[in-house]
């Protein structure tokens, strides 16, 4: 797995609790062993809890919680595709 344009990921300062974060935008928590496949429309994907591997445009990024990356749709359009590593879930949201 490799990490390239890490220019995409931003640190983004949580002053939110869970509980407002949860009423704000929508949680996803994704169980290990399991894939989430989304279609990119310049979104931004913020990790909570957990770390993501996601796969975009042919490129694989590792998103730890309180990170995020844009998901840019390619001139493929190939969905997006979001994975949790470590063996844990992870959990993240779509804005």
């Amino acid at each position: 797995m490799t990490l390239q344009n890490r220019s995409h990921f931003h640190s983004v300062p949580f002053n939110l609790t869970s509980v407002k974060m949860e009423s704000a935008v929508e949680l996803v928590e994704l169980k290990p062993h399991r894939n989430a496949f989304i279609e990119a429309n310049s979104q931004q994907l913020v990790v909570v809890d957990g770390v993501a591997w996601v796969t975009m445009n042919g490129e694989d990024y590792v998103v730890k919680a309180g990170d995020y990356c844009l998901l840019t749709p390619g001139k493929d359009r190939f969905p997006v595709c979001v994975s949790p590593l470590g063996g844990k879930p992870v959990t993240y949201a779509l804005k």
